[in-house]
């Protein structure tokens, strides 16, 4: 009888994966503690599931590596500045493509984009940004 596989001992033997597509799934915040151990991954793609802006997003900014994040399409909103406040949260630091659309972002959201030094594309497209958009970091 085979034992089936989580996340954490999929980690562990796919030591080198550098792209995880779990898109359009219904995974909540609960699966963001175990995708840490994939200390390769470049590419994470979260979009169209459950995921809120609870405590665990700390857990993404722990995969240093990651070079494009997509967390379209989720349950995501400024209450993760509160995390951001505590130093729980930060976005991970070689980040070059970051897909935020179709949450419920506002402008005060706009003030965690901060460290991101190597961005190259932000889609904040669909959220519920208005007026005047202060980026000057």
């Amino acid at each position: 009888m085979s034992m089936p596989l989580d996340f954490e001992t999929l980690s562990s033997k796919l030591l080198r994966l550098e792209v995880l597509d779990i898109r359009s799934n219904y995974l909540t915040n609960d699966i963001l503690p175990s995708l840490r151990g994939f200390t390769s991954l470049k590419e994470l793609y979260l979009s169209d599931n459950e995921l809120d802006s609870d405590n665990h997003m700390q857990d993404i900014s722990k995969i240093t590596s990651l070079e494009i994040l997509d967390i379209e399409a989720n349950q995501l909103n400024e209450t993760i500045l509160w995390h951001l406040e505590k130093d729980a949260f930060t976005w991970p630091p070689n980040l070059q493509v970051l897909t935020l659309s179709l949450n419920s972002f506002s402008n005060e959201f706009l003030s965690s984009l901060t460290g991101l030094q190597r961005l190259k594309s932000l889609d904040l497209s669909y959220n519920q940004l208005n007026g005047l958009l202060d980026i000057s970091g």
